[in-house]
């Protein structure tokens, strides 16, 4: 057996080696960073449930975007984190939703606000007086992507919502 041979093998075996380290390591990232967002969708969730406080300051660190909610009455404008994974309820009933809006024109729960990691959506819960995006009505029940800068009205009341990824 020549050198040459020895070399070309020996070259051979380390670059197939380094490949698959690489794919391995990837595929573990990929499967890591799935478990994490799970986890962090369903901490939310319990938080939610049993803390808003403590919701909103989970869903902050992780959020993909946040409603700035407009008040008809003029107090100060409040800002409603939207995490990865989570969902956000609008409408009256203050056990059940995370941006109440104190309007008898407003359903119970009227809408909901979705992400589903990579986008944001927001969905008319079949509302009476409806759900509108950028002032056209939304179809009861259907689910329409958000951009940034979009405006959701439910009853008196403007949300603006705002994708974190375009904030530089």
């Amino acid at each position: 057996m020549d050198v040459r041979t020895v070399i070309i093998s020996a070259a051979v075996g380390v670059v197939t080696s380094a490949i698959t380290a690489y794919i391995a390591t990837r595929l573990k990232m990929t499967q890591e960073r799935k478990k994490w967002d799970r986890d962090i969708t369903l901490k939310y969730a319990e938080s939610a449930a049993v803390n808003r406080e403590a919701a909103e300051t989970l869903a902050r660190q992780f959020a993909v975007g946040f409603l700035v909610v407009g008040k008809p009455t003029g107090e100060p404008r409040g800002k409603i984190f939207i995490p990865k994974g989570g969902r956000i309820s609008i409408g009256r009933d203050p056990t059940r939703c995370e941006v109440l809006i104190d309007d008898p024109a407003v359903s119970q729960i009227a809408a909901m606000i979705e992400s589903d990691g990579v986008s944001v959506f927001v969905v008319d819960l079949h509302t009476t007086n409806g759900t509108f995006l950028n002032g056209v009505g939304l179809v009861s029940g259907s689910r329409s992507k958000l951009k940034s800068g979009d405006e959701i009205g439910v009853g008196h009341t403007q949300l603006m919502f705002q994708d974190l990824k375009k904030i530089d």
